[in-house]
């Protein structure tokens, strides 16, 4: 059972910074081996390390963060991991003020 979180504010109100907060492998709870990021943005994101943690491998070679805008992309890269990435449990898309 999937549960919606969203954090919604206006920009430079600490969206991003209380998402991710240091480089560590967690999320505000969120363990980051874990899961997937989907920029739909394609900006930089604010996690200092980020980088290390994340690569854009595509998705069914073991990747965990996709840079897209692309709605029925996003429809089916949801679909497929809850069929054949079950490693994620956690899945953030970020619009870095978009």
């Amino acid at each position: 059972m999937a549960e919606l979180i969203a954090i919604v504010g206006g920009p430079g109100k600490g969206k991003s910074t209380s998402v991710f907060p240091n480089p560590e492998l967690k999320i505000q709870g969120l363990d980051l081996s874990k899961t997937l990021i989907i920029n739909v943005s394609n900006k930089s994101l604010s996690m200092k390390g980020w980088k290390k943690i994340f690569t854009d491998k595509p998705i069914k070679e073991g990747g965990n963060y996709i840079v897209t805008h692309d709605s029925d992309l996003i429809v089916n890269i949801l679909k497929y991991v809850e069929k054949e990435r079950l490693d994620i449990e956690n899945i953030v898309i970020e619009d870095v003020q978009y």
